[in-house]
Formats: C-alpha cells, sequence, structure tokens
C-alpha cells in the first residue's frame, strides 16, 4: 500500500470521525465551555481546518481560508468566550467538507509526499498532522458527551 493511499485512508476516518461527533451539534452548543476549561467545539473545529490548511499548502493545493480568518484559532490563543464573535460552526463544517476534497486530491501524488522536508518526508510529516487531528477528534467526541448527547462512535 502506498503512503498516499495509507494517508488517505488515515484523513477518512478522522473525517468521518470528526462529522459524526458534531453531527446534532449547532452553533450555540458549539460556543460552550464546562467550568470555564478548555477549548469550546467550535474552536477546535477552526483549529482543525487551520492546520488542514497548512497540509493543504504543503501540498500545492488552495486553503479553504486565509490566514486571517483562522488566525483565532491557533495553538496558544486564549479560548473563545462567551459573546465573542467566532466563525459559524456550519459554514465551518462546510469548510471542512472542501478541505477534505482537496487533501484526498493532494494525498493523490506520491511523488510530492517523497519530497525530503529536513529530517524526513512530507507523507512523513503528514503523518504527525493526522496524530493530531486524530487527538482533536477524540476531544470532540469528549464535548460532544458533555453537551448531553450519544456518543457518535459506537
Amino acid at each position: 500500500m502506498t503512503v498516499g493511499r495509507q494517508l488517505r485512508d488515515l484523513f477518512g476516518l478522522t473525517y468521518r470521525v470528526i462529522r459524526e461527533n458534531l453531527e446534532d451539534v449547532d452553533h450555540e452548543e458549539s460556543l460552550q465551555r464546562r467550568d470555564g476549561a478548555g477549548n469550546c467545539i467550535n474552536w477546535i473545529v477552526g483549529h482543525i481546518l487551520l492546520n488542514r490548511d497548512r497540509m493543504l499548502r504543503l501540498l500545492d493545493e488552495e486553503p479553504v481560508w486565509t490566514e486571517v480568518e483562522s488566525s483565532r484559532y491557533a495553538r496558544g490563543t486564549p479560548p473563545l468566550e462567551p459573546g465573542e464573535s467566532a466563525e459559524h460552526l456550519g459554514n465551518m463544517v462546510d469548510l471542512l467538507e472542501a478541505s477534505q476534497e482537496r487533501l484526498l486530491s493532494g494525498l493523490e501524488d506520491e511523488e510530492i509526499l517523497s519530497h525530503e522536508t529536513g529530517e524526513s518526508t512530507l507523507g512523513s510529516k503528514l503523518f504527525t498532522f493526522n496524530f493530531h487531528e486524530s487527538y482533536h477528534a477524540g476531544q470532540l467526541g469528549i464535548l460532544r458527551r458533555m453537551l448531553g448527547k450519544e456518543g457518535a462512535i459506537r
């Protein structure tokens, strides 16, 4: 199995987990935080999109957001506060779908995946990106349950 095929399978799985964890979560719910700790669903989805745009650029694919639009979701930014303006969850779900199509397309190019990037290849770097995305997909599942919804992954 090629590196591209493995990555397409993994990103297909994380995409499915993210989408299932977002099922029946509305925008207002996506902004809720428990006990003021950690980030909300909205921030995590935005953070996933920001990192997908980084991958898309590495794969010479068009990002779904501008850096200005995604900057609120960068690592180290403070959690979204109640009443703060945030990207609408429905829009982010649409952007996630667009990013998935572009990502899978970019992963078709085995040659670009074999390019050296420092001490590894781009393909190896993308496995690390997938681990990062999987971590956040799991957080979405926990936050979904904290909203009082059934677990999405059965």
